[in-house]
């Protein structure tokens, strides 16, 4: 049962000797922390009798996912996508590090799209409908606005027409509102990407010393 799991997590072993207080209290108590599943841990002496001391180990548990569900500008296909990257199922406990997973989560997927200015806030809600801590999970959204690029200026460049280096960066292209094939959305990790074949230009000259510097 949860209280034998308990205290097999905690390394408290009925017989043992240990002292009061002592390091083997301290222990536990750092034990069962570094589960992840508790919000408030306690150990306490419950009685004594002749030689021999009771403890009581008292805890929260931290809530378990009921469901999930999303607020703010997401759209139904976003919905959809994201879901498939978070993986939630029912049930899972919501530790610190599995609520900022979410987050990072959501926050990549949008500046992937170029929201590179996304929040992301959670909101917990007790489900009152289970017998055992649940919680509503409420991912709230705000995309802003997405980032495009305006334009892309080389400065330091005497060797090159500037056209000649732009048509390098392909996925990184200036925004014009008359091209339908061409977002200008800014990803960074595009732009790295492209450097490369923009310096071999370069190299193919001879100047082997060429850097991007920013």
């Amino acid at each position: 049962n949860d209280r034998s799991v308990i205290q097999l997590l905690s390394g408290l072993v009925v017989g043992e000797e240990i002292t009061i207080p002592g390091q083997q209290i301290q222990y536990a108590v750092k034990k069962l922390w570094k589960q992840g599943l508790f919000e408030t841990i306690a150990i306490d002496v419950d009685r004594i009798e002749n030689n021999d001391v009771y403890l009581a180990l008292r805890v929260t548990e931290r809530p378990r996912l009921s469901k999930f569900a999303f607020q703010g500008n997401v759209r139904r296909g976003e919905a959809d996508d994201i879901k498939g990257r978070l993986k939630l199922s029912e049930g899972r406990v919501l530790t610190d590090y599995v609520l900022g997973q979410i987050t990072a989560n959501v926050l990549e997927f949008y500046k992937d799209k170029g929201y590179v200015h996304a929040s992301v806030n959670l909101e917990q809600v007790n489900d009152l409908s289970k017998k055992t801590p649940h919680s509503i999970l409420y991912i709230k959204v705000n995309k802003g606005e997405m980032v495009r690029i305006a334009d892309v200026q080389m400065e330091g460049n005497t060797i090159f027409k500037t056209w000649k280096l732009r048509r390098k960066l392909e996925d990184s292209k200036r925004f014009r509102w008359y091209n339908p094939f061409n977002s200008g959305k800014y990803l960074e990790g595009n732009l790295k990407k492209a450097l490369p074949a923009m310096l071999e230009k370069y190299y193919e000259k001879g100047y082997r010393d060429a850097r991007v510097i920013s």
